[in-house]
This record gives structure tokens, sequence and C-alpha cells, in this order.
């Protein structure tokens, strides 16, 4: 800020001599008066200019979160969403129908080197929550996850492991989520284990806070632990303002 006060009156002399009463009882002459003045109009000039000068100029950087707000309308979000990021070429999507409070497109990661590829898509297939969650030992709900998906949750054991618990309770494929609820990064290699075992379905990976959401809704709504969805689906033929983004992946 400008410490100096550039609205200070100057002194006024008018022809004659004669100083008003807001102004210095000193007299000067008319040449001095208006060489005075025109020295103040310079000076006030400088001051200004350096004012302004001295105010800071903040540029927003694109790539700065905090510096951008999401746009009100839900067709520009995407921009914000990162993800749902198209460039990744590995990434494979999918959309919930059921329950209407999880009705969005997720992204997954398939596993690195175990499982198979998705060689059809599946329409309002169930995705059953695994009981234990862990996907470690034998499920105690085979019957409810065979024929349809399950979600399981990444520690405790391998991947591996857990995709082989899929596969003999007859599920089509199986979801692990992460074990951190805060977590919306889906870059985690899925590897196997090298312990000889053989998956004949495909695998998914998706982030934390995308698995701890759908547990969460399916236990608030008691909707029978699962949900329905659609996978794979090609997220490049959905236009920008169709594609439904989960509100909690805003960034």
């Amino acid at each position: 800020m400008c410490d100096i006060d550039v609205y200070t009156t100057p002194v006024v002399t008018f022809e004659g001599g004669t100083s008003c009463k807001c102004c210095s009882n000193r007299s000067f002459k008319r040449k001095h008066f208006y060489r005075r003045s025109h020295l103040y109009q310079a000076f006030t000039f400088l001051v200004i200019g350096s004012c302004l000068l001295k105010i800071p100029y903040v540029q927003a950087e694109p790539d700065d979160p905090d510096s951008l707000a999401p746009p009100a309308d839900s067709s520009s979000k995407l921009l914000f969403n990162k993800p749902l990021d198209t460039e990744d070429s590995n990434a494979i999507y999918f959309e919930i129908l059921e329950p209407v409070t999880l009705r969005y497109t997720f992204k997954s990661r398939p596993a690195r080197n175990f499982g198979t590829s998705f060689n059809q898509s599946y329409q309002s297939v169930e995705l059953v929550i695994g009981d234990p969650l862990n996907g470690c030992s034998a499920v105690s709900n085979a019957q409810q996850i065979r024929g349809n998906s399950v979600l399981f949750q990444r520690g405790d054991c391998s991947f591996l492991t857990k995709a082989v618990v899929a596969q003999e309770a007859g599920a089509l494929f199986l979801i692990i989520t992460d074990n951190d609820p805060g977590s919306m990064s889906t870059k985690i290699d899925m590897v196997h284990d090298e312990t000889g075992r053989t998956v004949n379905i495909p695998a998914l990976f998706i982030a934390g806070k995308d698995g701890f959401m759908i547990q969460k809704e399916l236990k608030k709504l008691e909707y029978g632990s699962f949900a329905l969805l659609n996978i794979p689906i090609n997220l490049t033929s959905i236009p920008y303002d169709q594609r439904k983004v989960p509100p909690w992946n805003i960034v």
C-alpha cells in the first residue's frame, strides 16, 4: 500500500498574491504558483503510478486446482474430473444403474498379468459385496455371487487370491477396491503372486473413494448388498453432457 496521501491540497494562490484559508499564509507570485503547480502535478502522477505498480498481479495456473472452481453446469464438470481421464487407454469404465444414488460412471484398471479381458459386455449385472469383504477365504454368499460379479477390498492377501476366490464362487468378474477410503487413484498394478494358479475371469481395480461410497450407499439403503451395472462401456461414445460423474470425484 502507498503511505503518501496523493490527495493533499496544494497551495493555491490567486492573482494578486492572496492565498486561500486552506493554504500557506505565504504569498507567491504568479510565476512561482504555476511552477509549483506543475511540479506538484508531475509528482502526483509519479506517486499514483508507483502505487499502481505495487499492486500484486496474480494469474491462476490452469493446472492448479486451488485456483479454479468447477463450473456449475454438469457438462463442464468433466474438465475437472481427473479420475475420468479418457486418455487412459488401459482404463475400463462401467456405469451403475441401481440404486439411483450411485447412478454414475466409474473408472477401473484391469490386472496387469492375470485374469482375462472382457470378451462381451454385461447389462444389468449384479455387483455383490463379498463376505468376507477382503476376499481371502471362501465367501459365505457364493449363491448370490454366482453368475454375477463381486466386490472385494484390497489387503490381507494377494490380488490373485481374491480373484481365485471370486472365480470359485462362480463370479463373472471381480472388482477390487483400494482399502484407503480417501484415495481417488486407480494406478495400482495388480500382479500375479507367482503361485502357479490361474484365473479365467476379468479382475478390476477401483479407487478407494469409489469403493467406499458404493459400500456406504448399499448398506444405507439396505439394497441387499448389490448394485446393478453395465460393463464395459465406451466412454468416448458418450457426449460430455451425458456423462454422470460421481460428485466426490470432482476436484
